[in-house]
């Protein structure tokens, strides 16, 4: 699997495609919005304009006790935490209506509304699993298939 850098950004732009397309077939006005904003696509819904934070992931996996899970990561900010003058944060409410989240391997996208993932301190969680199948009490793709 590619891992370099030019890979993900070209992953991350694959999925604000996605969605957009997604929208606009389903009969939303929506549009890729410009660099640097802390959303990627604005759409009109019930004479509202709602910002949307893209995020997206090649394949599913397994961890400790998920298995065979779409993960999606929340926090904001570049590069990694890990050094290397990267940063990441929680992401902070406010800034945007709804998290894509796309599984780029099978074309799938869940619309979730932030409130869905706010913490009490007005952060938004830091991961969210999801799943194809349904499973009691789990997040699924059909379960947000639209806005």
């Amino acid at each position: 699997e590619r891992m370099g850098v030019a890979y993900k950004c070209y992953k991350g732009k694959a999925g604000e495609h996605i969605v957009c397309a997604d929208l606009i077939l389903k009969g939303h006005n929506a549009f890729l919005s410009d660099a640097g904003l802390p959303f990627d696509i604005i759409v009109e819904k019930d004479n509202e304009l709602k910002r949307i934070q893209v995020r997206s992931t090649s394949k599913s996996k397994s961890y400790e006790s998920s298995k065979n899970v779409y993960r999606f990561g929340l926090r904001s900010g570049r590069g990694n935490n890990k050094g290397k003058g990267g940063y990441m944060r929680p992401m902070k409410i406010g800034k945007i209506d709804y998290f894509a989240l796309v599984a780029l391997d099978i074309w799938k996208v869940a619309y979730i509304p932030i409130e869905e993932l706010s913490k009490s301190n007005g952060t938004v969680k830091q991961i969210v699993d999801l799943r194809v199948e349904s499973i009691k009490g789990k997040r699924t793709f059909e379960k947000y298939k639209t806005l």
